[in-house]
């Protein structure tokens, strides 16, 4: 028996769209099938008799739309018909779409040598003095150390150690979530591990780490699966819709005001000079007497600057930041 196969011009197509993306819906008939058989399996199959075509195979695009792709059947017998049925193909257009924005925060636990106005924390002490008959008193326990003057090196009669405490730091979280029609891979690479080289979702330049930008796939059917070959083992360059994370992880830097340096990290680190004989900084060194931050360098400490920087505005992600007018100090 001769097949023939029909691109229904009655009940027409069907166009569905939302923020995912777009559903298309061609519909065919296709007659001469043998109803002693798998009429469902051989009507996917089959080509026309005159033209030898056939109908269209899952990751096949539109013929006149290729941003559709061809999805998924569904196949009903026509009324008293045996050797036909109708095959509603299915197409989808996936478009980039946003899923989620998650703000959140976890810390961090670090030795802290530095108090919060950003000075080093040092304790002062002087030992037990003796009286005129070469007896030792006691020392004045409420008696409070000055602050050390600068290249004291013991001219004071105090000595000074450095304190460090356990510290916890706060630090926000940022992930931002979309479908997208690639893999995240090329732009992991381009953009972990790197820094906002220009001021990005309320921070300024070099705040933001880029921690990760991971996806997985939407679904295990590839988009173009009917360029693969097998249906059944799906291997070379397949092309799938993702579910992409980007991930980031914001330190804001010190700031100077006045004589303090308030509250912050960030992701540059500050290092002091060690003596190598007696494993400890000199006590003449402080990054705030030497205008940090505003300088990034002084005698016997430094600024340094471990990871690089890329413009995170050529992501095109969404502001994850509420702008209120009326609010002069909401970020911008």
């Amino acid at each position: 028996m001769a097949i023939t196969i029909t691109e229904d011009l009655v009940e027409g197509h069907r166009y569905f769209e939302d923020d995912k993306g777009a559903d298309l819906t061609r519909v065919f008939r296709v007659d001469g099938l043998d109803s002693t058989t798998r009429i469902d399996t051989d009507a996917i199959y089959a080509s026309d008799s005159t033209t030898g075509k056939g109908l269209p195979r899952p990751g096949d695009p539109h013929p006149t739309q290729p941003d559709f792709v061809m999805r998924q059947v569904d196949l009903a017998p026509p009324e008293k018909a045996r050797n036909a049925l109708w095959v509603r193909v299915r197409y989808v257009k996936v478009r980039r779409r946003l899923l989620d924005v998650r703000i959140n925060g976890v810390s961090s636990v670090q030795d802290s040598f530095v108090d919060k106005t950003g000075r080093r924390m040092r304790v002062g002490y002087k030992g037990p003095i003796t009286d005129s008959s070469n007896q030792l008193q006691s020392i004045a326990q409420d008696k409070p150390y000055p602050d050390p003057p600068l290249n004291d090196r013991g001219a004071s009669g105090y000595e000074y150690s450095l304190a460090a405490f356990p510290k916890l730091v706060p630090e926000s979280t940022l992930d931002i979530v979309y479908l997208e029609k690639s893999s995240p891979f090329k732009k992991n690479v381009k953009y972990g591990r790197k820094l906002n080289s220009k001021p990005w979702q309320g921070g300024e330049a070099r705040e933001w780490l880029c921690e990760s930008i991971s996806g997985f796939i939407d679904s295990p059917i590839p988009r173009n699966l009917g360029q693969l070959g097998s249906p059944e083992v799906v291997t070379g360059a397949a092309q799938f819709d993702w579910i992409v994370t980007y991930a980031f992880r914001w330190k804001p830097k010190p700031k100077r005001n006045g004589s303090i340096v308030t509250d912050g990290e960030g992701w540059d680190p500050v290092e002091l000079f060690v003596d190598a004989a007696t494993g400890i900084t000199p006590t003449d060194i402080d990054p705030v007497l030497g205008n940090y931050p505003n300088n990034k360098k002084g005698n016997g400490w430094a600024e340094f600057s471990i990871y690089d920087e890329i413009d995170f505005d050529e992501l095109k992600l969404v502001s994850a930041i509420e702008v209120d007018p009326n609010d002069p100090t909401t970020p911008r």
